[in-house]
């Protein structure tokens, strides 16, 4: 599924996981845009 613009999606993966690694996605919000937005423009401030 793609997102359309203003919107994100956020997921994770467990590399462990058995047969092989299981990756969850959650589906595209606008909430999950801003949370991205907010938390690449906290690291770029913390680290430049």
């Amino acid at each position: 599924m793609l997102t359309r613009l203003g919107q994100g999606r956020l997921g994770s993966v467990i590399y462990y996981a058995t047969p092989g690694p299981r990756i969850n996605l959650l589906r595209p919000t606008r909430l999950a845009y801003w949370f991205k937005a907010a938390f690449e423009k906290y690291w770029l401030n913390f680290w430049f």
